[in-house]
């Protein structure tokens, strides 16, 4: 357990002191229907331990300001809790008639990562 104690925390430390920095991540062509691939990225160990952490940090912030009727990559909500309640709606003595989604087709890979990454980050409060 010595070399999992030591890896926290030097990540603890790097995170703390501003030094770390996420390396490139692996990436592999997956092949889609059509003859089209999908670029699958692969991080770190190191750079997934650091995901994590954040995720359970950050999440529970963002989970505060979601509406109860938001479905999309949510903790313990699945599509089909979704359609359940699209049926719910829909039905007597509901009868509501629009049903509205959104989707933005390749949305990450259309987003230019360089252009991204190069936006100034707002000063800290």
């Amino acid at each position: 357990m010595l070399g999992v104690s030591r890896f926290l925390a030097e990540i603890r430390q790097d995170l703390k002191s501003g030094a770390f920095v996420p390396l490139p991540v692996r990436e592999r062509m997956i092949p889609k229907a059509g003859g089209k691939f999908r670029r699958l990225g692969i991080p770190t160990v190191r750079d997934r331990v650091v995901q994590a952490a954040l995720k359970l940090v950050l999440e529970p912030i963002f989970e505060a300001d979601f509406h109860p009727c938001s479905y999309g990559f949510r903790p313990r909500r699945r599509a089909q809790d979704a359609i359940a309640e699209i049926h719910y709606l829909t039905g007597p003595p509901r009868n509501y008639l629009w049903v509205l989604e959104g989707d933005i087709e390749a949305c990450f890979d259309r987003i230019d990562h360089a252009a991204l990454m190069d936006r100034e980050q707002p000063a800290a409060a």
